[in-house]
Formats: structure tokens, sequence, C-alpha cells
């Protein structure tokens, strides 16, 4: 088997530069990330990778995440460096966790159905939001008292009823 070129040599040949993003045009994994293999039946994310070429080492624990939300983008003015909480903050944030905009029963999250989240706002209101009785109510629904607050105040769009 011959050996593998470098890996900065490889990279390049997977580059496709547009104007705005740096494509990836080889293997991707199932959410659409370039792959590139580094041997031994072990691969490494293509942007991971241009962020090692281009920029340097990435610090132990630390994600590299597109500012263009492209995932098979290698464009490293497109990449920064943050924490797995940067991750999901900028998600949310942008609006690409599939599951924010669902509500109810459609939420795989959600643990209620919409009949036990009135009845939940209805004793919360008949009870005044007493604080003896809350949890009570949470332990019925199987739910925190912190759920049962948001679902009895409206405070949560999930629980608005």
């Amino acid at each position: 088997m011959p050996p593998y070129e470098p890996v900065e040599i490889r990279f390049w040949k997977y580059v496709r530069k547009t104007h705005a993003c740096w494509l990836w045009t080889a293997g991707r994994n199932a959410c659409g990330y370039g792959l590139l293999g580094r041997g031994r039946g072990k691969s490494s994310l293509a942007h991971r990778i241009s962020w090692e070429i281009n920029i340097g080492e990435i610090p132990k624990g630390l994600c590299v995440l597109h500012r263009c939300d492209i995932p098979h983008c290698v464009r490293p003015d497109h990449l920064w460096i943050g924490t797995q909480g940067d991750n999901i903050w900028d998600m949310v944030v942008k609006g690409r966790r599939s599951y924010d905009n669902m509500i109810g029963i459609a939420n795989p999250r959600g643990k209620l159905t919409d009949t036990q989240v009135r009845r939940i706002r209805h004793k919360y209101l008949k009870c005044g939001g007493r604080s003896d009785l809350v949890p009570k109510i949470a332990k019925e629904f199987g739910v925190t008292r912190q759920c049962v607050w948001q679902i009895g105040t409206g405070r949560s769009r999930s629980y608005a009823g």
C-alpha cells in the first residue's frame, strides 16, 4: 500500500473556493461535515483540519464552529474556536435546533400532553401558585416545581395555553 500524501496536500485537492465559502467536495458525514482520512481507518472533520493548517493547533476540548452555518465550509475566516456551550448557544440563537419551534407533544423532548399542560395550569391558578402546593402538583405529573411554575405563569412559550 503506498503511503498517504501529507494531510496538507490531500486537503487542498478537495476544496472548491467560491466567492463566499470554501466548500469541501469529498466525503461527508450524516450532518454534512466534510471528512478526510488520516490513515489506519481514522478520519477527521475537514473544517478542523482547515483550522489546523491555516490557523494552528485547536486547544484541547474546544470546537471549531462555523460563522456561515455551512457544515462543509472550510474557509478559515468562516471558522471560530469555542466551547460546546458556545456551539449550542450559536445553534439556538440562529434557530438551527430542530425542536426549537416544536411545542407540546410535537417536541421530542416534551414530556407532557396538551391536556396535562392545561390541567397543570388550571391547578396552579386554582391554588394561586402557593409554594406549599406546587411540589404536590409537580409530583402528580412527574415534573419539576420549575416546570409547574413555568406552565402556571405562562413564562415558557411551550406551556403557554
